[in-house]
Order: structure tokens, then sequence, then C-alpha cells
């Protein structure tokens, strides 16, 4: 684990494992702990690179305004500062909207890419959803907001087998919670992202994966996007 110093605050990231390099970028929650059950059979093959947003985790948390676009210059200082000039990136939800601007903004610095759960521009549920889940954060406060966010994240069924890990699942990502200022910050970069104008002119080899029955990203986001 290391703490990358930037011009704009202070980045945690681990690195883990030794070959080519492949960054996995978490979504809204932005910790990189969200990787936590992929890190060891990915580092079996390569040199798995995982960090805390900007606004999230152990990274600092400036009152700024975030963006994708600044995520994804995050992602830049991040690889600088680890001595990668190329990478593989698999980015989750907010985390495939920051590989969508890195392919097309720097693509020379990505080799394969993987977008998951993610979307190339918002639709009017989308704007719905984050309006609701926002207001669920304010009214209700952090714990309400993240349970929701945890309850649409899964299947009822693998919620109603797996509810002990779903309370400490909670019970954790309240814990590093950043604050009501900083998430909604956060939220609103999530509903600002839009490159559907931009998206055919990616050129990498890439892999587009959803669940079908996804409550935030629904899988005609996918499709939309490959």
């Amino acid at each position: 684990m290391t703490y990358i110093e930037t011009s704009e605050g202070r980045l945690y990231a681990e690195s883990v494992g030794e070959g080519p390099a492949v960054l996995l970028i978490p979504g809204l929650g932005g910790r990189a702990a969200f990787w936590s059950q992929q890190i060891a059979p990915f580092a079996e093959h390569f040199r798995v690179i995982t960090h805390d947003h900007r606004g999230a985790g152990r990274s600092d948390r400036p009152a700024i305004t975030y963006s994708v676009q600044q995520m994804a210059k995050d992602v830049l200082y991040l690889m600088d500062s680890l001595g990668i000039d190329k990478a593989h990136a698999v980015g989750h939800s907010k985390g495939g909207a920051v590989v969508q601007q890195l392919a097309l903004d720097t693509p020379d610095r990505l080799d394969r890419i993987v977008l998951s759960a993610s979307w190339a521009g918002p639709t009017s549920f989308f704007k719905a959803l984050f309006a609701l889940r926002k207001r669920i954060l304010v009214e209700l406060g952090p714990e309400a907001y993240l349970l929701d966010g945890i309850l649409r994240a899964h299947p009822a069924g693998h919620v109603a087998k797996n509810w002990a890990q779903i309370e400490t699942t909670a019970a954790d990502r309240l814990k590093a919670f950043a604050g009501l200022d900083i998430e909604g910050r956060r939220i609103a970069a999530v509903v600002a992202h839009d490159l559907r104008d931009r998206i055919p002119e990616i050129r990498h080899q890439a892999l587009v994966v959803c669940a079908e029955d996804d409550q935030i990203t629904p899988i005609s986001f996918s499709r939309e996007l490959a």
C-alpha cells in the first residue's frame, strides 16, 4: 500500500502481483476494497493496481467539484507515480465512466478495457433514481442511503440468503462514509457523465459486462455501450 502525492491531494493506492498492469477502478463508493475478492486471482497473472478515489476511503477528501474528468486525471497521476506507461483497465459503474474518459482522452495509456455495469450517458430513469438516492441521503441519513444502495445492487434472493453479509457490508461502508457534502458532490459527478457522442471513437478491445437484473445501471445501458 502507498500514498501518491498529487498537486491536488493525496491518493491511497495498492499494487499487488507482477506482470502486465491492470487497473481496477471502483464505482460511486470509490474504495479499493470493492475489489477485495478479485485482487488475489488477478494478481496471479497481472500487476493489480487499485486505489481509493479522491473523496473516498483513505484518499484526501477535498470539497471540490468532483467529475469523471477529475477522476480520470487522478488515475493518470497514479500511473505516472507508479511508473506505468500502459495498462489494461477494468471499471465498475462510475469506474467504467472513468475508463471511457481515459480511452477517449489518453488512448495510448490503455490496452484492453472492461466496462462493468456502466453507462454512456444519463437517462430520465437514471436522473430520477439518483435524485431519489440523494434525497434519501439528505432526509434519512447515510445509514439509510447506504442500505438502499446495497439492496438495489443485489438480487432479492441473494439478500435473503446472505443477510449477515449485507449487514456487515453496510456497517463497513458506513464506517468509511465521507460525509453528506462529499457524497452529494460525487453523486453529481455520476449524473453529469455523458459521452454518448464520443463512445464510437473508442478503438480499444473492449468487453462490456453487466447483470441482467441490475437495478441501478440496467442491462439496456450496457447494450447501448456495446
